[in-house]
């Protein structure tokens, strides 16, 4: 008989994956505690004042539309980097669930009861 990650966990060990999913979804939205998650993370960067292209773009007067252009895309390029930088991290992007599940294991060639690990700790 074949079967895929979820089947296998969910039909033949009993396992319920939902609380996985919605750490899985967690981790990326908006955590389940203290914004722990990348969403959040990248909401905060983007409130922080530093991260605003508009005090930089107050300053690019007296030039043609053409360099106006540049130096506010520029800007904003910079900015949008920065906010992608922080919200990767995964210094607050922690601790979403933790748990093991049954993953394919190639050198075994069979399935393998597995701790999920990302970056160190949990999702």
């Amino acid at each position: 008989m074949l079967t895929n990650f979820y089947g296998f966990n969910t039909t033949c060990k009993g396992l319920n994956l939902a609380p996985m999913f919605a750490g899985i979804w967690a981790h990326e939205g908006f955590g389940v505690a203290n914004n722990s998650g990348h969403e959040a993370q990248g909401r905060i960067a983007a409130a922080n004042p530093l991260n605003d292209p508009h005090t930089a773009a107050e300053g690019f007067y007296n030039k043609d539309e053409a360099t106006v252009r540049t130096l506010i895309e520029n800007e904003v390029w910079q900015k949008d980097v920065a906010i992608s930088n922080f919200s990767a991290q995964h210094t607050y992007v922690k601790n979403n669930w933790c748990g093991s599940v049954w993953l394919w294991d190639l050198t075994a060639n069979a399935y393998a009861f597995t701790p999920i690990i990302a970056n160190g700790g949990c999702l």
